[in-house]
This record gives C-alpha cells, structure tokens and sequence, in this order.
C-alpha cells in the first residue's frame, strides 16, 4: 500500500459521526440542485464538481465538529465549481490548488495533487493537453 494509501485508510478509522452523513448529503441530488439554485449555475456545472471531489475523497472533511466541517467542505466545494474544469482529474487538480492557496489562513491541511492515490487523479487533466 503506497504511503497515500496508507494514510487515508489511516484517517477513515478515525472519522467522526457527520463524515457519513455529509458524505451521503454531498452526493444526492436534492442537496446538488439546492447548490446550484443558491450560486444560480447550472447543474452541468455543479454536479461533475461535487461528485469529482467526493469521489476523490477531498470532501466531506475529517474534521470532528461539524459547524467546521461543513465550512472547509464548502469552501472545497467552491473552489471546484470556481475551477470550472471539465474533466474530474483537472477539477480535483484546480480545487486544491485554490483552496492551498494562501489568503489570510489555511482552510484545512489537504493532500496535494500529486499525493492523491492514482485512482483520484488518473487520466489527462485538461481536454487542452490530451
């Protein structure tokens, strides 16, 4: 198991309660289109995004209160839908690119690009470079 691998099945023993239930939220549909109703986008934008994100394991956080966690999850979900990328590898890529930048305070320590398990970012990251 490679060292990335390692330390997310090191960090899913140690989840707390709301890591399921926003994980469950995150990924249906009622909560997507309620997203992309409030940002006024459409939902061809809002949902690769999201679902990209999850799928990598990026969101929902790890973190144990959840007023906290629902703030960093939101922010990373912003910043996916903000990256406006078409495929899932490039809208993991740009989504933590942005939120590893440094504006007054870091959202949450997260794994770059490059220490995602391979399945998180596998494929070309812009239909520009393919």
């Amino acid at each position: 198991m490679s060292e990335p691998e390692a330390s997310l099945a090191h960090r899913e023993h140690q989840m707390p309660e709301s890591y399921s239930a926003r994980q469950r939220l995150f990924r249906s549909s009622l909560f997507q289109d309620q997203v992309a109703d409030r940002l006024e986008l459409d939902r061809g934008l809002v949902y690769p995004a999201i679902n990209a994100m999850v799928h990598a394991g990026m969101v929902p956080c790890r973190l144990s209160r959840n007023e906290k966690a629902l703030a960093v999850d939101g922010a990373m979900i912003l910043a996916a839908i903000g990256g406006r990328q078409a495929l899932e590898a490039s809208i993991v890529r740009v989504g933590c690119t942005l939120c590893a930048m440094a504006i007054q305070h870091e959202i949450e320590a997260r794994p770059t690009y490059s220490q995602l398990p391979d399945q998180s970012r596998s494929g070309p990251t812009s239909p520009r470079y393919s």
